[in-house]
């Protein structure tokens, strides 16, 4: 029992963290037009093989803009924390949903970066 204690108080030493800082802007398509979304949640995410951790949470503003920041970290120093955006909200799509969960970017669009990692995501629109 206390050789698996060291070595989860090592394992734990040697996670790897790292910080990111995104900035982007949400917005809705209506046909032919577009129009910020009121109030969507935004999580910074880190994607774990059992389950996703929350780096950060904001919401967007009147304009659709936001701005999360966090930090996360994996066990070892191989394993960097793997970022992405999911986006709640309330733009109609095409299954007719109304709350909808998206996935929007993929880590490997921020990667590599030294730390702390910012990335303007410009702006994204929810189909």
């Amino acid at each position: 029992r206390l050789l698996l204690t060291i070595s989860y108080i090592f394992a734990a030493a040697a996670a790897k963290e790292e910080c990111y800082a995104i900035s982007g802007k949400v917005e809705c398509e209506f046909g032919e037009t577009r129009v910020p979304p009121t109030r969507v949640q935004v999580d910074l995410m880190d994607e774990d093989s059992f389950s996703s951790d929350v780096m950060g949470r904001t919401w967007t503003d009147d304009e659709g803009n936001f701005n999360v920041t966090g930090c996360g970290s994996d066990i070892g120093p191989w394993n960097a924390p793997d970022p992405y955006l999911k986006f709640y909200h309330k733009c109609p799509i095409s299954n007719g949903a109304i709350l909808d969960e998206r996935r929007v970017f993929d880590y490997l669009s921020i990667l590599p970066v030294t730390l702390p990692v910012v990335k303007d995501q410009g702006t994204i629109t929810i189909k």
